[in-house]
This record gives C-alpha cells, structure tokens and sequence, in this order.
C-alpha cells in the first residue's frame, strides 16, 4: 500500500512554492511524516500493540460503536497497557476507515488494471484496423466496464 512514505523529498519543491503559506503548510507536513511511526509497537503511552488493536476490532464487531458506553466498551477491552479513552475512541474509528482507504485504493487498481488489459487485448485483435494511429490507446468500451462490474 502507499502509506509507508518516508517523507524523503527532494529541496526542488523550496524553489517551486513561492507563497509563503504554502511553505509553512509544506515544511509542517515533513515534520508531521518525520514524527510519524508507520510500525505496530513501541513504548510511548499513546503507541498500540497490533493484538490491541485486534482487541479493539474484536469488541466492535460484538458491541458497534454506539449498543454500550464507551467506558464499558474500554473497560470490557483488558488491553496490554493503559490507555486514554480518546486514544481507544480514535483507533476505533481509524481502524475501518483505513481498512475502507484500502479497499477502495485495490478496487481502484483492479478496475484500472481490466480497462489496460482490454484495451490491450482490442488493440491487438485488431490489428492494423484496430489502432488508432495518434497513441495507439484505444477508449475501453461502456459494456466492458459494465460487464466488469457485474463481476
């Protein structure tokens, strides 16, 4: 997945912002990706074990967010170590929508990857009537993609 970025850019981008907001705004995000831990584990306070985590999963497919109270959801959980109820609330709503993040990047990537592959496939079928002579790109068809959606 593309989430593992290192925050490694190149000092081009200083000369290409010219509005100093936009540096401000750009010089933060680096910061933020610098602090950022891309890893299960650590020993900060606020740092999750991947098994916590799947405890939490766990108790929202028994409990959902809203059947119980959230100290009876945190007190119902025995994690591994002590945490705030904001940081349970947190991961409890950053855990599916990543998993939604995800989902929509590899339904993307494979809707992508059919329409390539079609139009791969009508280019070579068709030989020299089948190219288009300014790119050799071939538009997919509308019933390509439905069929493909109906899969």
């Amino acid at each position: 997945s593309g989430y593992s970025d290192t925050g490694e850019t190149s000092d081009d981008e200083d000369l290409i912002l010219d509005n100093e907001a936009l540096k401000m705004i750009a010089k933060a995000a680096k910061t933020k990706k610098k602090n950022e831990r891309f890893m299960w584990g650590g020993t900060a306070q606020s740092e999750w074990k991947q098994s916590d985590a799947d405890l939490v999963t766990k108790a929202l497919t028994s409990f959902g967010y809203r059947n119980i109270s959230w100290p009876r959801f945190n007190s119902i959980l025995h994690l591994s170590k002590t945490m705030e109820l904001e940081e349970i609330k947190r991961m409890a709503w950053a855990l599916p929508l990543v998993c939604l993040c995800e989902a929509a990047e590899d339904n993307a990537l494979e809707v992508s990857r059919k329409a390539k592959a079609a139009s791969k496939e009508r280019n070579s079928a068709g030989g020299v009537l089948g190219r288009t002579g300014d790119d050799g790109v071939i538009a997919v068809d509308e019933e390509v993609t439905k069929s493909d959606k109906k899969q």
